[in-house]
């Protein structure tokens, strides 16, 4: 089962070192998954082609890459944006914009 503890996105660098050193990989991966994240915008495991087929199955079996969604989004006259960002469990942010 996937929770949002197994969200591998916005975790610091530090983190993912040791994420990967517990499941037996170098702690190179955590670089090489901040850039397909962070640097090209990949956000499928399976297109992250410089890692080896066995650690992207088991990536894809375990843990996501979940990017919380706008459910609402308010404009006011002054410019002001207000969204409501879905976090899953009948929880939700509210970000705001003000110029």
């Amino acid at each position: 089962m996937i929770t949002d503890k197994n969200n591998l996105i916005g975790r610091p660098f530090d983190d993912l070192v040791c994420f990967f050193n517990g499941i037996g990989e170098k702690k190179y991966r955590a670089k090489q998954l901040m850039d397909w994240l962070y640097r090209r915008s990949i956000f499928d495991f399976n297109s992250m082609t410089d890692l080896n087929k066995d650690l992207r199955q088991y990536l894809n079996q375990n843990y996501s890459l979940y990017i919380p969604t706008s459910t609402k989004k308010e404009h006011s006259s002054d410019g002001t944006i207000k969204w409501m960002i879905d976090q899953g469990a009948s929880q939700a942010i509210e970000a705001v914009y003000i110029p």
